[in-house]
């Protein structure tokens, strides 16, 4: 599901671009970034929950967990490291908290933070304790 609605927002983007619109060109990276850092991770993880799971035998090569645990942790490092992309997401997030707060339109995928950037709801202090 969340690949699909990535590959609608790239194929809309593509669209955007061809008329010189850049505007989704930010959410869209944010997303791509967000989404190959999690699943990644959400995966390696997986593999070794279902690895411990099988006790003794989660180590035998016939369970093939090894194999699959070295695909998964590779993941996290080619094509954007995962601590790398992690930090993307949040400048992005930062970047658009920043903009809800000046109460410009943001994009689809984070317009919810346009409720909280309001007065109307409590927030608390920071108080350094």
């Amino acid at each position: 599901l969340t690949a699909d609605n990535l590959w609608k927002m790239y194929e809309a983007t593509q669209v955007d671009l061809e008329t010189g619109n850049t505007d989704r060109l930010p959410e869209l990276h944010a997303m791509a970034c967000c989404l190959k850092a999690v699943s990644s991770a959400d995966t390696a993880a997986g593999v070794e929950v279902c690895r411990l799971s099988c006790g003794g035998h989660g180590y035998l090569t016939s369970a093939n967990f090894l194999s699959m645990y070295g695909l998964a942790t590779a993941a996290s490092t080619y094509e954007g490291e995962n601590t790398v992309l992690y930090l993307q997401t949040a400048r992005y997030l930062v970047k658009v908290w920043n903009q809800a707060l000046k109460g410009q339109r943001l994009m689809p995928t984070v317009r919810y933070l346009e409720k909280y950037a309001t007065k109307s709801v409590k927030r608390f202090a920071w108080s350094d304790s």
